[in-house]
């Protein structure tokens, strides 16, 4: 279909302009073509029909076309006082423009230099057989204002082009950097969460050292045998540690990571920085898997230093919703834009990134947007028995 619709659009104007030359010889046959009637009308269609190549070979067709008419003129009509016929003159306003509009540079240059040599010639020399300058000089004028067009056309298409290609590479890099901060932001949680269940490993593994000592027979076996296993499991936990850490700040010893035992602490900061913070609790507040504690938190330390930076002086609701399956974390603002951004409180430029990935680990759901009447809401529900199983 492609293929036919490019035919259609390279032969449409030659096809039309050869029907117009049989139509104007049958009509006005002498009047208007030199005897034999039939010769020139075929003469005239031959350089219609070269047109099809306008497309694929503007250069060559220009000068086909101008070598043409030059022959028609000086061969065929040979009587250059008389007016011509039209259709050489939209021959050959239409292989100009094709020229301008298609050719590089240097075709650009040799065709128009050598169509012209042509043309000059056969139009000095209606001139010298008396052909008025009103009759000859606005022909000459026409070819070359469309040949210019033709290359404004070209200049603006490859710029569009250009652009085209700056946009794609803008989207590109954009898609680059996008997984780039995906999967830097999904390093950053496994060095958390390489934290937690390390830190629930050690404690394992003292637990069953502690026992094994104060137990005799299999059991004391079957101790020895966990704490042997965790300690093995511990080591090379230590080694993947050592190939997520990817800053010089870390020494690679187990940190102490926030939970939501630290938020009033949080809030607490965020009060002193000049946002009016409530927190609401419902269902039985409860202990919940340490990876599901820490996503929580930090999802909601993103929204609350998203609020503090983009509404500052705003009031901001921090809901935590207990149920026996999941815990979801609210935080919404009013979107007052109150007092100025407090120094440092800017995220790490991927905060959406990183509450969706937190989110994500766990199989839940999150919702992040402007909130009606004003300001912005982040809703994040996690699953508490994703672990498990």
């Amino acid at each position: 279909m492609d293929r036919l619709s490019r035919l259609a659009r390279d032969w449409a104007i030659p096809a039309a302009l050869a029907v117009m030359t049989v139509v104007d010889a049958a009509v006005n046959g002498a009047s208007a073509f030199p005897e034999p009637v039939v010769v020139a009308a075929a003469a005239l269609v031959v350089l219609c029909v070269i047109l099809g190549r306008r497309r694929s070979q503007p250069a060559a067709v220009a000068v086909s076309v101008s070598a043409g008419t030059a022959a028609y003129l000086l061969l065929v009509q040979r009587d250059l006082s008389q007016q011509p016929p039209v259709e050489p003159f939209l021959v050959l306003l239409i292989a100009f423009f094709s020229l301008g509009a298609r050719a590089d540079r240097r075709s650009l240059v040799v065709a128009g230099a050598v169509s012209a040599a042509f043309l000059l010639t056969a139009e000095g020399s209606a001139l010298v057989q008396g052909r008025p300058v009103g009759e000859v000089l606005p022909s000459l004028i026409f070819w070359t204002v469309a040949g210019v067009a033709g290359r404004l056309l070209y200049y603006r298409q490859r710029e569009a082009a250009a652009e085209r290609a700056r946009a794609q590479l803008a989207e590109a890099d954009r898609e680059l950097h996008a997984r780039q901060a995906a999967l830097e932001e999904r390093t950053r949680i496994a060095r958390e969460l390489h934290d937690v269940v390390a830190h629930s490993l050690s404690v394992i593994v003292i637990q069953a050292g502690v026992e094994a000592r104060t137990q005799q027979g299999s059991s004391a076996q079957t101790l020895r045998l966990i704490e042997e296993t965790g300690r093995d499991a511990l080591v090379e936990l230590r080694q993947l540690l050592g190939l997520l850490r990817t800053d010089d700040t870390v020494d690679g010893s187990l940190q102490p990571l926030p939970g939501l035992r630290h938020l009033d602490a949080l809030l607490d900061q965020l009060r002193a920085a000049g946002l009016d913070v409530v927190l609401q609790v419902s269902g039985e507040r409860r202990a919940v898997p340490a990876g599901v504690d820490l996503s929580a938190y930090r999802i909601a330390q993103e929204a609350l230093t998203n609020a503090l930076k983009h509404a500052p002086g705003s009031t901001v609701c921090v809901r935590l919703d207990y149920t026996d399956e999941s815990l979801s974390v609210h935080v919404e603002d009013d979107g007052a834009r109150l007092g100025t951004v407090s120094p440092g409180a800017g995220g790490n430029g991927h905060g959406m990134l990183s509450m969706t990935e937190r989110v994500k680990l766990y199989g839940g759901e999150l919702m992040a947007g402007p909130r009606a009447g004003g300001g912005f809401v982040v809703h994040a529900l996690i699953p508490t028995r994703a672990e498990a199983g």
